[in-house]
């Protein structure tokens, strides 16, 4: 590390940093959510949103972005971080877009019903796009900002 940081110090302030960009991201659906509410919406109404795949595709999307900034070293152990991060991420991105297009097509009541689990689905999908993304931009903050390489 080019800076003296302790390294609780380094985990901390990098989590921070990557919460605020990760929450940044879900602003949009965030938005729209509360306006639903105070509108008089319900959390069913919240729940169908076809934002929720929106998000999950932005989340993988930046994923996919950072983790090529991420792991850009030319070291076996940066190749293949690299290869798992950019696996994940594309995968991300078609199941994000498969699921976008069918909650389009829902809320536009051409698709009679989805399947029973599918707003399930939609939601491990942010939940494994926040995931991917959060460790991705941690460690693309601790390499930039702090020069720490593990």
């Amino acid at each position: 590390m080019s800076k003296e940081v302790s390294k609780l110090n380094l985990y901390f302030s990098s989590a921070v940093k990557a919460s605020y960009e990760v929450a940044f991201i879900s602003v949009p659906v965030l938005v729209w959510s509360v306006v639903i509410f105070s509108l008089g919406g319900s959390p069913e109404e919240v729940k169908k949103l076809a934002a929720w795949p929106f998000l999950a595709l932005a989340l993988f999307s930046t994923a996919l972005k950072d983790g090529i900034s991420a792991f850009h070293l030319d070291t076996k152990k940066d190749k293949q971080q690299r290869e798992v991060v950019l696996t994940a991420s594309i995968i991300g991105i078609v199941l994000s877009t498969v699921l976008l297009t069918l909650a389009i097509l829902k809320s536009r009541q051409e698709v009679v019903g989805l399947f029973d689990t599918f707003y399930e689905y939609v939601f491990m999908l942010v939940f494994a796009g926040i995931a991917t993304l959060f460790a991705t931009k941690v460690i693309l903050i601790q390499r930039v900002y702090y020069d720490h390489y593990v």
